[in-house]
């Protein structure tokens, strides 16, 4: 979330921007205990800042989430640049309950990025 933040982006809207994206009404919005009212503003900002229309994200909001996932990326090297292999196994040791809990809670399928098997 640390280029989210860098943009000003909050929370709900960087959610209301991936549900769009991903096609997925419902699904993240679920996992989130935001209000109506948190999600009505959160979608009046997107549309007023030209991240989306009618149809959902604009071109122009494509672009500039786009943008944000590159820069978190690169936030994102420093720290795993730091790590040796046992620590990034370690670390995805540490992961697997989490990442089969979701798996096996069709939080994956359900956002169209089912986990890969054997991991």
């Amino acid at each position: 979330m640390k280029a989210w933040n860098i943009v000003v982006m909050s929370c709900t809207r960087a959610t209301v921007v991936s549900e769009h994206l991903f096609h997925t009404p419902g699904i993240i919005r679920s996992t989130r205990a935001w209000s109506e009212s948190d999600w009505s503003q959160a979608v009046d900002r997107l549309r007023s800042r030209g991240w989306m229309d009618d149809d959902g994200i604009t071109d122009d909001g494509r672009t500039r989430r786009s943008s944000i996932e590159r820069r978190t990326n690169e936030l994102d090297t420093e720290i795993w640049n730091g790590l040796d292999d046992k620590a990034v196994n370690r670390f995805a040791g540490l992961l697997k309950p989490a990442i089969e809990a979701l798996t096996g809670g069709g939080y994956f399928a359900a956002i169209g990025r089912p986990a890969t098997k054997g991991r």
